[in-house]
């Protein structure tokens, strides 16, 4: 899934350098890109760039994107391997033996989990400024400024598929300051 955000003044979704060149090219991935919920991408040429589905409707890639077929400023071929993508992922699924067969409650919140979800939020943390202050020490640190209004609210996702039902949550800012 493509993010929301723009990256040089250019929506993820619409950007040819992530979604082709680093995603596909670089790093190898051999799936499919859909966008994020509605507001994901705004022209058609998201799809030369290689946005292959637009969620969770047509807004841009039903009938804008068609007309840019026609007239040329997309190429066929972009339909095609968009098509492709989805299918092979699908086939690919399809498949494939079940890795987990059975997913029991137990595994929710279990040890392997909380320390998988404490290394991704410590390495997706974002430092406005690092003067040489990670890994952070109680005895270099005297302030620490948390922005945004999610710093200490529970936010484990909104109302769609992302919504999540934790045994408990551990804010940025709690996390922190333990």
């Amino acid at each position: 899934m493509s993010a929301y955000n723009k990256i040089s003044g250019e929506y993820c979704a619409q950007d040819r350098y992530l979604l082709s060149d680093a995603l596909h090219a670089e790093w190898g991935f051999d799936g499919f890109v859909h966008s994020d919920w509605i507001r994901g991408v705004y022209q058609p040429y998201g799809a030369a760039a290689g946005l292959d589905i637009e969620n969770p409707e047509p807004l841009v890639f039903g009938e804008k994107l068609a007309a840019a077929v026609e007239a040329g400023a997309i190429e066929p071929h972009v339909i095609d391997r968009a098509c492709r993508r989805i299918h092979l992922t699908q086939y690919r699924f399809a498949t494939a033996e079940d890795p987990i067969a059975d997913y029991p409650q137990t595994l929710v919140a279990s040890p392997e989990h909380c320390a998988l979800a404490r290394e991704a939020a410590g390495k997706s943390a974002v430092l406005l400024e690092n003067n040489d202050c990670l890994p952070f020490s109680r005895g270099k640190i005297q302030r620490l400024a948390v922005l945004g209004r999610l710093a200490d609210l529970n936010n484990t996702g909104d109302n769609g598929s992302s919504r999540v039902h934790a045994p408990y949550c551990i804010t940025p800012l709690a996390g922190l300051r333990h």
